[in-house]
């Protein structure tokens, strides 16, 4: 299966659902995807009677096999932070999104600037185009599967999840590249190799999980067990900013990259807050949680992983990174 051939697919199962309503057929199709898949977002099943634009994309996903590249979400804001995570969040309201990409909206947007508020809205670009396009989205105005039209750069437009839709393509069409849920076959154990992984051995991001799946290990079987050695529990992602510092937390590392214009000073701006963290990934040990509003300093230094910016800030006595993606410059 080719990219192009693999966007399709998910434009296609995405449309299938149009004209679900809550309570109907396809609706609960939906549902039943996105409840039978393992694991199940935060422990929670969706019911009839949920919001459930988030799982009607996460099912597309899950149904065309992305699921263990995207991850899946039935809440629309924790979806944007999940994909910043993964390195495939686009920043950027004028981006011009392709077949399969995902479109996060925030209905306060007022239409000046990029827009850096809280998601509430998410649906599926079915349709592209240079300068406008169609996207597909579950529970519309009366609880439906319906499309609507959106200029590139237009008006409540939060950001994309843009998932690497090449790699995906080339992992799933190779029978010696597992998935997450597949055995890991290779001599190591899971401990060493999360170690290499902590030691920076397998690269960061959509390397590291390609890595890692190319050597005969499960990518989500390896992350958590980073997590549970940083400190940052079993699972592969974080579902909010944690209170606790992990104990290898203790000193950030240092910055690898300088670049004068980034020098000043930017506010947190996720409603759920970040993690300021000891190194430039969701990999490394949590320092300090803050707070969405926190000012923090940055005097040009970042690092780069999986394509996103980890900047090397200072609140207070704390130094360490927070992605980018969760600041805004003032």
């Amino acid at each position: 299966m080719t990219e192009q051939q693999l966007r399709q697919k998910v434009a296609d199962k995405m449309t299938s659902w149009v004209g679900a309503t809550k309570g109907s057929a396809k609706h609960a199709e939906i549902l039943k995807i996105y409840n039978d898949h393992r694991p199940l977002a935060r422990g929670y099943k969706m019911k009839v009677n949920d919001a459930y634009c988030a799982a009607t994309v996460s099912a597309a996903w899950i149904a065309c096999g992305l699921a263990p590249y995207t991850g899946t979400e039935c809440g629309v804001e924790k979806f944007a932070r999940l994909a910043q995570d993964k390195g495939i969040w686009v920043e950027n309201d004028a981006h011009v999104p392709k077949l399969g990409d995902a479109v996060v909206y925030d209905w306060q947007d007022n239409g000046v600037g990029d827009c850096t508020g809280a998601g509430d809205h998410i649906g599926i670009v079915t349709k592209a185009g240079a300068t406008s396009f169609t996207v597909t989205e579950g529970n519309m105005t009366g609880g439906k599967v319906g499309t609507r039209t959106m200029s590139v750069n237009g008006r409540y437009i939060r950001g994309f999840i843009t998932p690497n839709y090449a790699d995906i393509a080339r992992a799933l069409g190779g029978a010696s590249i597992p998935t997450d849920t597949a055995p890991d076959t290779s001599g190591k154990s899971i401990e060493e190799i999360a170690k290499e992984v902590i030691a920076g051995k397998w690269g960061t991001g959509t390397d590291r999980r390609n890595r890692l799946q190319a050597a005969g290990y499960a990518y989500t079987t390896v992350q958590a067990k980073v997590n549970e050695i940083l400190g940052g529990g079993t699972g592969a992602t974080e579902a909010k900013p944690t209170t606790t510092p992990s104990a290898s937390a203790a000193k950030a590392v240092a910055a690898e990259k300088f670049d004068r214009s980034l020098t000043g000073t930017y506010i947190v701006t996720p409603n759920i807050g970040a993690n300021v963290r000891s190194g430039p990934s969701t990999a490394h040990g949590v320092i300090k949680a803050v707070s969405k509003g926190t000012k923090v300093s940055n005097y040009g230094y970042y690092s780069i992983r999986g394509g996103v910016k980890w900047y090397y800030v200072r609140i207070g006595e704390t130094v360490g990174f927070i992605s980018s993606t969760c600041l805004k410059k003032v």
